[in-house]
C-alpha cells in the first residue's frame, strides 16, 4: 500500500500497528482497513505540507481519522 502511495515506510511499522490497533484490543481488521489508514495518512501530510514519510505518530492521527467512536451510536 505504502509502494502504491510512494510513502516511505520504516521498517517494523505495519506490525507494531497491527499489535497496537489489533491484536491487543481484539478489534478485527477488515481487508479495507490498512488502504484507508494509509490514504487518511496521506491525505493528513499532503495538507499540513509534511514529507511523505509514514511514522507512528502521523499513523495514530490517521486511525483515530478513520475509526471515531461517538458516545450512543454504533459504528
Amino acid at each position: 500500500m505504502c509502494d502504491s502511495r510512494a510513502l516511505e515506510c520504516p521498517d517494523g511499522i505495519a506490525e507494531s500497528f497491527v499489535a497496537r490497533y489489533h491484536r491487543s484490543t481484539g478489534n478485527r481488521m477488515r481487508r479495507c482497513h490498512p488502504g484507508d489508514v494509509v490514504f487518511h495518512a496521506v491525505d493528513l501530510m499532503n495538507f499540513e505540507g509534511l514529507p511523505l514519510h509514514l511514522d507512528e505518530t502521523v499513523l495514530d492521527r490517521a486511525f483515530r481519522r478513520c475509526f471515531t467512536e461517538v458516545a450512543g451510536m454504533e459504528a
